[in-house]
């Protein structure tokens, strides 16, 4: 079914967030990158009659059908977006950058010129707040960070793989009407948001997921699920974790709690109890299908395309020298994947 513009949506309960129980008006989105992510997000969005501009690599404007996206699993629709390769001139309610860490520069080169009222990023690392603040100005940006599960097929098509939460927050800190009304946008699109009082700690818990969730991924191969149920796997998870948590104290920041990534628990118990608390993670998501979820590091390892390595796991691996922070497990599995990533860049003879 495809859904045009000015189509309704139920109000979901599951993924409302605050105490608007009304439908947001409808607001103007400039989403760059047409990856796994962003296809999901782009989708959802226009879907709940918003007016999305899906920003992608020129090759994928062609192949992308008059900009119908397709989305299935989780959500199962297809919407029409505008697509571009590029756009230099107006001003939307939101700009969202969704492409991976390494493409951040030729994101931002694409829509040079664009004067957005609000800039998120949902990508992996700490840095990217700093780098739109120098961009767009500080005032301008809202903190984020979101474990959406997706896995692209082809350019337009995404399997929707987990509904994780999307957090937002100020970088000052205060709760704010903005934040607010992005989460309950969010929501009512399908899509879980949650607003947050501190989301330096919620990035850095973000990233204490997904470094281990994307090393041990790497290693093993294996989809997200048969991880969380292997006893030994998951013993690797706990140990990761930890290293990633133990570096986010020692440069200031907390560790949290949040839907989907349950950091500061599997720090301050037992390590047979938070092993156990993996494992439990994967019976319950195999008891509701969640079984196709594959880490985004493993999907480009297996297509041989290059890994957000440097800019998340190679920061706290950096980040725990400096502070004199040990990392041995997560030096490892730096080292390993970054040894992959160097085959593939070695010139066959």
């Amino acid at each position: 079914m495809e859904c045009e513009k000015g189509t309704s949506v139920e109000y979901p309960p599951e993924g409302a967030s605050y105490n608007h129980r009304v439908q947001p008006e409808q607001a103007s989105f400039v989403i760059v990158g047409a990856g796994a992510v962003g296809t999901v997000l782009a989708g959802c969005l226009a879907r709940a009659a918003h007016r999305v501009t899906l920003i992608t690599r020129p090759s994928y404007v062609a192949q992308m059908n008059d900009g119908l996206l397709r989305v299935f699993g989780i959500s199962d629709f297809e919407v029409r977006v505008q697509v571009a390769g590029e756009l230099h001139e107006g001003s939307p309610d939101y700009l969202i950058l969704a492409v991976k860490t390494p493409d951040t520069e030729g994101a931002l080169a694409a829509v040079q010129g664009l004067a957005p009222k609000t800039v998120l990023s949902l990508q992996n690392g700490l840095a990217k707040d700093q780098i739109l603040s120098k961009v767009f100005g500080r005032e301008k940006v809202l903190g984020a960070t979101s474990i959406i599960g997706a896995s692209m097929v082809q350019p337009g098509v995404a399997e929707h793989t987990f509904n994780g939460a999307t957090l937002l927050g100020e970088l000052e800190g205060a709760p704010s009407e903005r934040a607010m009304r992005l989460a309950d946008i969010l929501s009512w699109a399908g899509l879980r948001a949650e607003v947050t009082d501190n989301i330096g700690a919620a990035e850095w818990s973000k990233l204490c997921q997904y470094a281990p969730a994307a090393l041990v991924s790497v290693l093993s191969r294996l989809p997200y699920y048969q991880i969380c149920l292997s006893e030994p796997l998951a013993e690797v998870f706990v140990q990761l974790t930890r290293e990633c948590a133990a570096v986010a104290t020692a440069c200031g920041s907390e560790v949290g709690d949040y839907p989907g990534f349950n950091i500061k628990s599997l720090v301050e118990v037992s390590e047979s109890e938070a092993v156990r608390s993996i494992v439990e993670r994967g019976e319950d998501m195999e008891r509701r299908g969640m079984t196709g979820m594959r880490i985004s590091m493993l999907q480009d390892v297996e297509r041989g395309h290059p890994t957000e390595l440097e800019e998340t796991i190679g920061d706290v691996v950096r980040r725990g020298a400096e502070a004199n922070v040990p990392v041995p497990w997560m030096r490892l599995g730096y080292l390993v994947v970054r040894g992959i990533e160097a085959n593939w860049r070695r010139p066959t003879r």
